[in-house]
C-alpha cells in the first residue's frame, strides 16, 4: 500500500492533469461557442442570400413571362401587318390592272373616234363650225392649242393634249346639249 504522501502526490498530479484538461476543454468550448456564433451568423447571411436570390428569380420569371407575352403580341401584330401588306399589294395589282384596261379602252375609243368622219350639218351646225373657226385664232393666241378629236367628247374634262379653255368647254356643252 502506498504511503499517504505518495497518494497525495499522485492525487495532486491527477488534479493538475484534470485542471489542464479542464482548461483545454474550456478553451475548446469557448472556441466552439465562438465558432457556433460565427456559423450562426454565416447561416443567417446565407439564408438571406437565398431569399434575395429567390426574389430575383421570381422577378426574372415574371419578366420572362411579360417578355414572352409581348413577343407573342408583336408576332401576332406582325402577322396582321404582313396580311394587310399582301391584301394591299393584291388591291394595288387589281387597281393597276383596271387602270391599264381603262387606258386601253380610252385609247381604243380615241382611235375609233378619230377614224370616224365628221358629219356635215346644216343650219346651226354650220354656224357652230364658223364660230369654232373664228374662235380658233383666239384660242391659239391664248396658248390653248387643241387638235385632239376627243376634246369635244369630254364636256368638262381634260383631253390628252392638256386643259380646256373656257370657250372650248362652252362649245362642248352646247354640242352635248344639242345632241351632236
Amino acid at each position: 500500500r502506498p504511503s499517504p504522501n505518495a497518494q497525495l502526490l499522485e492525487t495532486k498530479g491527477r488534479l493538475a492533469s484534470l485542471r489542464d484538461e479542464r482548461k483545454t476543454l474550456n478553451a475548446v468550448g469557448a472556441s466552439l461557442r465562438q465558432d457556433h456564433g460565427h456559423l450562426a451568423k454565416e447561416l443567417e447571411y446565407l439564408q438571406k442570400l437565398v431569399e434575395d436570390e429567390e426574389k430575383t428569380v421570381e422577378i426574372m420569371r415574371r419578366s420572362a413571362q411579360h417578355l414572352e407575352k409581348s413577343y407573342r403580341g408583336l408576332e401576332t401584330h406582325g402577322e396582321k401587318l404582313q396580311q394587310q401588306c399582301r391584301e394591299t399589294t393584291q388591291q394595288l395589282r387589281l387597281e393597276q390592272e383596271t387602270k391599264h384596261q381603262d387606258e386601253q379602252a380610252i385609247e381604243r375609243l380615241r382611235r375609233e373616234l378619230a377614224s370616224q368622219p365628221v358629219p356635215a350639218f346644216g343650219g346651226q351646225g354650220q354656224q357652230r363650225q364658223q364660230q369654232q373657226s373664228s374662235q380658233q385664232p383666239q384660242q391659239q393666241h391664248s396658248g390653248a392649242l387643241f387638235k385632239d378629236p376627243l376634246a369635244s367628247s369630254f364636256p368638262f374634262g381634260v383631253s390628252k393634249g392638256g386643259a380646256r379653255s373656257g370657250a372650248q368647254t362652252a362649245r362642248a356643252l352646247n354640242v352635248n346639249r344639242d345632241g351632236v
